[in-house]
């Protein structure tokens, strides 16, 4: 039988290269002790038209191809709990994961499985809408591998979300992730990068950045620009500078970086390397909305600005936090993303805008509300639930 086997594998493999009306083409493991020797039935069938001789079981018999194509509802045989529906729906596929816990977070829960020998990555995430269509959820996302472990996660929204109320005490807390584990973004250290944030209407961005800015550190000055004119007024006596329109934003960034040289001056003549040293206030300017500078009749000299402060004024205390509603390239060239490593990347409308803001596709799936995807330099990304006030 095993002979008969690898010759319909090889066979299935030249019709594959040459196309001749072939099936998708997937070798199978069939030697797993748990699912194998299903997903070896199924795939003779399904790929290759044969199934085990019920008089001579080592031999294969042709079997009639318009039987397997017709439809079959074996989705009433499912189980009824989440973890055996998301199991039974990959082993429709022929991908055995053996499904070990669960764990519950603010906004999803997250199922860990354990992949069968010869189960890719790929393949598992090739199947995230079959997935959601099995379980009967929006927004599900799949994590092939969970990083660190040897698990499949497959994270489903609560449908009772759990939120978190900025403590008041937290200096510049970022989010928590799954563990329960605050993440901060720490501006008086000299190594953070400035930080880039993308999210549709809804998605929780400007009431992260509300928290940001209220949870600054002391001795800080803070630099405001609110192209929407609405979302960051509640600062504006707060702020040394507070501008809305784009010719006063490229004033605001022209003004920092004049500061950025004189600290850099002053920094030079004592021979210091550290902004801490000269007793000078860190700097945080937020840009509530990137875009409507972007596309302004000032947007290339305000990015050749933005530019030149992403990339020299960290080291002189000066932070820049940029948001937009429109993570496409247009808006967020190269030039701007080179130098800010810290991504926050809420909602968004596609899996490109994703791509953009944090290199991998994503954020699409995401819950809104303060559901985003962190990625900071070096590190792998993770899922975190934001703080509101």
């Amino acid at each position: 039988m095993q002979k008969s086997f690898f010759w319909y594998q090889l066979n299935g493999m030249v019709k594959n290269i040459e196309d001749l009306d072939a099936d998708s083409f997937l070798i199978y493991n069939t030697f797993d002790l748990q699912t194998g020797r299903e997903a070896y039935d199924m795939m003779l069938k399904t790929q290759f038209g044969y199934a085990a001789d019920k008089a001579i079981p080592t031999d294969l018999v042709k079997v009639d191809r318009a039987e397997i194509k017709t439809a079959r509802f074996i989705e009433e045989k499912a189980p009824d709990s989440v973890e055996g529906k998301i199991q039974f729906k990959f082993q429709e596929f022929g991908i055995a994961l053996q499904y070990d816990s669960k764990q519950e977070g603010h906004t999803f829960d997250r199922y860990f499985f354990t992949p069968s020998r010869g189960v890719t990555m790929a393949s598992v995430k090739r199947y995230i809408e079959d997935v959601s269509l099995a379980i009967q959820m929006e927004n599900v996302r799949i994590v092939a591998p969970v990083p660190g472990t040897g698990f499949v996660g497959v994270e489903v929204p609560r449908t009772e979300r759990k939120f978190e109320k900025w403590d008041g005490q937290d200096i510049m807390p970022i989010g928590t992730d799954i563990d329960g584990k605050k993440m901060f973004w720490d501006v008086t250290d000299s190594s953070t990068p400035h930080l880039l944030i993308a999210g549709s209407t809804g998605s929780g961005k400007s009431e992260f950045m509300k928290v940001l800015i209220k949870s600054r550190p002391k001795k800080t000055d803070l630099f405001l620009i609110d192209p929407k004119i609405v979302e960051l007024a509640q600062f504006k006596k707060e702020a040394y500078m507070y501008e809305t329109k784009p010719e006063k934003a490229f004033d605001v960034l022209q003004f920092l970086i004049a500061e950025m040289e004189t600290r850099y001056k002053v920094m030079g003549d004592k021979g210091i390397t550290n902004i801490a040293e000269t007793g000078e206030n860190r700097i945080l300017c937020f840009i509530e909305e990137y875009a409507n500078l972007r596309l302004s009749q000032y947007g290339n000299a305000i990015e050749d600005a933005l530019e030149v402060l992403t990339n020299m004024g960290r080291a002189a205390g000066i932070h820049m936090i940029i948001a937009t509603q429109r993570p496409d390239t247009k808006i967020v060239s190269g030039r701007i993303k080179n130098n800010i490593g810290t991504r926050a990347c809420f909602t968004v409308a596609s899996s490109i805008d994703s791509t953009v803001i944090i290199e991998k596709p994503g954020a699409e799936k995401l819950s809104g509300k303060g559901d985003m995807l962190f990625l900071y330099p070096g590190k792998e990304v993770v899922r975190l639930q934001s703080f509101y006030l």
